[in-house]
């Protein structure tokens, strides 16, 4: 499991290179994207949710990813991040619920969002999301 960071690019100081920390800039949301890797270029699943906000068209944006039991959480609303986290969820229930805490919490309505996502997901996962989100799509 890659531990990350994002932080504003203001008060980014980049890393001594005696540390297996790296770094990545997301230019789009002026942030750094700082994780701990084995090699650079072992880059954190958050790093693709965020960067594949631009060329989302919705308003409300998610985008999603459940990996090795963790879920990868992006929430952007127009041009503002709302969340960028990562929740331990051993399985995808628990995935869920992280996701429609968060919506919760950005008072975000999943009937009239689309919820992108970005790693395989099983039929019956696919159809659970269907009955909450306006669309799944893949990321």
């Amino acid at each position: 499991m890659l531990r990350c960071e994002l932080v504003p690019e203001s008060f980014f100081t980049a890393p001594g290179k005696e540390e297996k920390v790296f770094w990545k800039r997301i230019p789009s949301l002026g942030a750094v994207l700082l994780y701990e890797a084995a090699r650079e270029e072992s880059l954190p699943e958050l790093y693709y949710l965020l960067t594949a906000l631009e060329k989302n068209p919705e308003y409300n944006k998610v985008h999603i990813a459940h990996v090795g039991g963790i879920l990868h959480l992006v929430i952007a609303q127009g041009k503002n991040l709302l969340l960028a986290n990562r929740y331990e969820a051993p399985d995808f229930t628990t995935a869920q619920y992280y996701l429609f805490l968060a919506l919760k919490q950005f008072q975000l309505n999943p009937e009239v969002t689309t919820v992108y996502v970005a790693s395989p997901l099983g039929e019956e996962e696919e159809m659970s999301l269907y009955r909450y989100f306006k669309a799944v799509e893949p990321l």
